[in-house]
């Protein structure tokens, strides 16, 4: 479990970073922009160049994780299935040192 907390809260970190990282540069591309009004033809096209980027990132990422999770799911199907097979442990049954794990 200790396992799993801290990798949720690695991945929670990251994307907070990344979304300060990017909150920043529109901040900064922003006041560029208010600064220098002349250059907005050139900055706009960028902008849209720099948001379709990032939104195609954040959706291979969004479809990593999906994939990540189908994969975990799935191995644990497959381990259920074996457990069960071979060992006759249905999802939940169990021992851990001659204490039901419902018990422990």
């Amino acid at each position: 479990m200790k396992y799993l907390e801290a990798s949720i809260q690695l991945q929670q970190t990251a994307l907070t970073s990344c979304d300060g990282i990017i909150a920043n540069q529109l901040k900064w591309l922003e006041n560029y922009v208010n600064k220098n009004k002349a250059a907005t033809l050139v900055i706009n096209p960028f902008l849209k160049i720099y948001t379709d980027t990032i939104k195609m990132l954040m959706n291979f990422v969004s479809i990593s994780y999906d994939l990540t999770t189908s994969n975990i799911q799935s191995y644990t199907r497959t381990l259920n299935s074996l457990n069960e097979y071979f060992f006759g442990i249905k999802g939940g049954q169990g021992e851990i040192e001659g204490v039901p794990i419902s018990e422990s």
